[in-house]
């Protein structure tokens, strides 16, 4: 049977891993909310751990991998933006952004793509080969598609992203207001 373990944040709860008896939660004692303090811990902690625990592979599901870590690694490039649009990087932000993803792409075994853009912008800007990047489209789980079943019927606008400039949530906020003033029933989330 293949064994899991999940590495979590102090921010994140035990319920993000199924409840199987393969499944683990390993939570960790750092703060997700500083970034540069998770990235220290996955660069040192999370290779030591990784090493400990005697993993066969790592799933790195947000764009870093740790550098030294003992295991192949495949790890998840959401997006190039770093590359694509540089400007949208605060100037101290940027060159970290493209070192530790440079390295992150080179030393992962396998790298995840949600598209074939996306595949294609690695491999044109890291030079990798195409068998090393292959795409994984975002999904939900299937017992996600209930939850309309069980909720008050509403029209709205689901917006999923973080708050960087590049998300252009201003102009998609502004694009709403005028949407609504013809579609009143419906709200932003």
């Amino acid at each position: 049977m293949n064994r899991y373990v999940i590495f979590t944040n102090r921010e994140t709860g035990p319920d993000l891993a199924p409840a199987r008896p393969n499944f683990r939660v390993a939570q960790q004692a750092v703060r997700a909310q500083s970034r540069p303090r998770r990235i220290l811990w996955e660069q040192t902690v999370l290779a030591l751990e990784a090493a400990r625990r005697g993993l066969d592979v790592m799933l790195n599901a947000g764009f870093t991998a740790p550098l030294a870590a003992p295991c192949p690694q495949v790890t998840m490039f959401h997006d190039m933006q770093h590359k694509r649009h540089p400007e949208n990087f605060r100037w101290f932000d940027l060159p970290a952004w493209q070192f530790l993803l440079f390295w992150s792409a080179h030393v992962s075994r396998l790298l995840l793509a949600p598209s074939q853009a996306t595949a294609g912008d690695l491999t044109r800007y890291y030079r990798l080969p195409e068998g090393k990047v292959r795409v994984a489209q975002h999904g939900v789980d299937s017992a996600f598609f209930g939850i309309a079943g069980r909720r008050q019927p509403e029209r709205f606008l689901l917006a999923v992203s973080t708050l960087h400039p590049h998300k252009n949530l201003d102009a998609l906020l502004r694009a709403f207001a005028v949407f609504r003033q013809r579609h009143a029933d419906f709200r932003w989330w």
